[in-house]
């Protein structure tokens, strides 16, 4: 760290540090950097079509409240007492008794057609 950095990392290791993440790998804060940069550009990418919708000659505060709110929408995720609700709902129907002899479970695969068969060979050096 003690090479010269872009401001940009000395906030996101200030973040980390924040929110009391003392030790981490260095490609921590450089995957915390790609990910602002990428989230940062498809929000002003929409920015700017919101902008151009409205006809508008620059962006307004509309424009970046209405893209931060569909990217919010579309990336959150379900809350855990959401699953639990779903989890119970389906726990709840019971299976039928000959569920088992219903079943047709998959025959294995030969191991030639498996990810975990080799894919490489030694070269011999004569």
């Amino acid at each position: 760290m003690s090479e010269e950095q872009p401001q940009i990392m000395t906030w996101i290791r200030a973040l980390l540090k924040d929110k009391g993440i003392e030790e981490y790998q260095d490609p921590v804060a450089d995957m915390g950097l790609e990910f602002l940069t990428r989230y940062l550009s498809e929000l002003i990418g929409d920015i700017i079509i919101f902008s151009e919708h409205a006809q508008n000659v620059q962006p307004t505060l509309n424009d970046v409240k209405m893209a931060i709110k569909m990217r919010h929408r579309t990336t959150t995720s379900t809350s855990k007492d959401q699953l639990r609700e779903r989890v119970n709902a389906c726990n709840t129907a019971k299976l039928p008794r000959n569920f088992v002899a219903s079943v047709e479970l998959p025959k294995p695969q030969d191991d030639n057609y498996t990810l975990l068969q080799r894919n490489y060979r030694v070269k011999t050096v004569c």
